[in-house]
């Protein structure tokens, strides 16, 4: 009874008095993490930045690499596709298209059509003079 008696003459503090009291002590430490991540954010970013700038900096080496050897690669294939065209060109026109067919698997079919259809021309004519 003589608990509430103190605080209604304003000696000790009431219950809610105490909580408001914890709350902005509490709201005072949030604030002051807040501000200890902040100022570790800044940092770690000034450190992520020349990182960044140094990977961006290899990055553009190994791309200029790529790109030249690409290119080149690109030129010397043009290079072969253009002298590989005009020599095929040239032997067309010189009608030697028969010796390139030959030495194909194109040309060993030709060949093996060739002694087939002979082989019909005989049989047939091997008939018609029995036959006869």
């Amino acid at each position: 009874m003589f608990k509430g008696f103190g605080t209604w003459l304003g000696l000790e503090k009431t219950s809610e008095d105490k909580e408001s009291h914890s709350v902005e002590q509490e709201e005072k430490v949030v604030e002051a993490q807040n501000e200890v991540n902040k100022q570790q954010a800044a940092e770690q970013d000034d450190g992520t930045a020349e990182t960044k700038e140094e990977n961006l900096d290899h990055s553009k080496g190994l791309g200029e690499f790529i790109f030249s050897f690409a290119s080149s690669a690109t030129k010397k294939l043009s290079e072969s596709v253009v002298g590989t065209a005009q020599t095929i060109k040239k032997t067309v026109e010189e009608g030697k298209i028969d010796g390139i067919i030959d030495k194909t698997i194109l040309g060993d079919f030709q060949k093996e059509q060739e002694k087939f259809v002979q082989e019909k021309k005989a049989k047939k004519s091997g008939k018609r003079n029995s036959s006869e």
